[in-house]
């Protein structure tokens, strides 16, 4: 599903970046000899006019994990400040990421409730379910 939407966005020519969750953990953890390739792809991922995440959650397996959640958070806020656009999956239900994320978990839910619609996938079917505080028009002009 997700993959058809950016194959079309692709040949609309809408700009996007995409990087799985687990990738974006390893930039972070990468050797410091590499900074300079580390910060202007997470300068891409910041200005991007939409940034794709894939699979939220599965990058805690990682070193330096309790950095992780901190870091997708300022991703997030950083987008959320300049009004860039989101998509993103996860198979963890909103409650499961809360508490994965530790501390920053209900910040990194309310970053993307302001930000992102969620789809809920059950079994085959999907349920929308609008973003749990109100975004307003004027203050919120996502793509």
């Amino acid at each position: 599903m997700i993959w058809r939407l950016l194959r079309d966005l692709h040949f609309e020519g809408i700009r996007f970046q995409y990087i799985n969750a687990c990738e974006l953990a390893d930039l972070y953890s990468r050797n410091p000899a590499q900074r300079e390739a580390v910060e202007h792809r997470l300068k891409q991922l910041k200005n991007t006019p939409l940034l794709f995440i894939d699979d939220l959650g599965k990058e805690r397996s990682w070193k330096d994990s309790d950095a992780i959640p901190e870091r997708v958070y300022s991703l997030l806020d950083y987008r959320y400040a300049k009004c860039l656009p989101l998509l993103w999956t996860s198979n963890f239900t909103e409650r499961a990421l809360t508490e994965h994320y530790g501390e920053r978990g209900p910040n990194i839910i309310r970053r993307l409730h302001d930000m992102t619609v969620w789809v809920e996938v059950v079994k085959g079917r999907k349920k929308m379910r609008a973003p749990s505080l109100p975004i307003p028009v004027q203050a919120r002009k996502f793509a």
